[in-house]
């Protein structure tokens, strides 16, 4: 996933940002913040995959012995949860380092509005590939269990919904602490 972030997604951003929003400010600025945020994080994207793709399986592997299940759904939650809040962490960090980059975007003619749009577009992307690059995987691991018979479909329901509301929640959260510092707490007025 490191090497799919560092490589990959560049060429990706690039053909698309020339082909198709090189008229677009807003997208093009999101994409390029998206990048630089997807570049910055990519360690902790990887150890999210990594952990939640073992974890995932750990958990199905242990699912006859209830004792050791319980322990490997909650060692999944926690983990979820701490990495997530790492990642969400981060992000937040990196934007109070971009006051400067949203206040020159006020004193060059953007409006609040328009730096809203492109925090609500890079987070929104950011977090999409963040759900989307592990879910490859786990969606493989699930499939083959489920079609195995070794996964019912509770706990299928379960992981899915989770790792859904996890990625929502800590998008949500980073979204709003992300505006606050850039646009509101930038010094940027209507």
């Amino acid at each position: 996933i490191g090497g799919m972030i560092k490589y990959f997604l560049p060429k990706v951003f690039r053909l698309i940002k020339d082909k198709k929003y090189l008229a677009d400010k807003i997208t093009l600025i999101s994409m390029s913040n998206l990048y630089y945020s997807l570049k910055n994080s990519s360690i902790l994207i990887g150890v999210y995959a990594v952990s939640v793709t073992v974890m995932n399986s750990l958990m199905i592997m242990l699912k006859d012995s209830p004792r050791e299940f319980m322990t490997s759904s909650i060692g999944f939650v926690v983990l979820t949860i701490l990495v997530l809040a790492c990642i969400v962490y981060k992000y937040v960090l990196e934007a109070s380092t971009r006051k400067r980059f949203y206040a020159n975007l006020y004193k060059i003619g953007f409006v609040k509005q328009q730096m809203k749009r492109i925090v609500k577009k890079e987070v929104i992307s950011f977090y999409f590939t963040i759900y989307i690059l592990p879910m490859i995987y786990i969606v493989i691991s699930l499939a083959q269990s489920f079609v195995h018979g070794d996964l019912d479909v509770g706990l299928l329901v379960f992981i899915v919904v989770f790792l859904t509301l996890a990625i929502v929640i800590a998008g949500v959260f980073t979204y709003y602490s992300y505006k606050k510092e850039v646009v509101i707490g930038g010094n940027v007025h209507e």
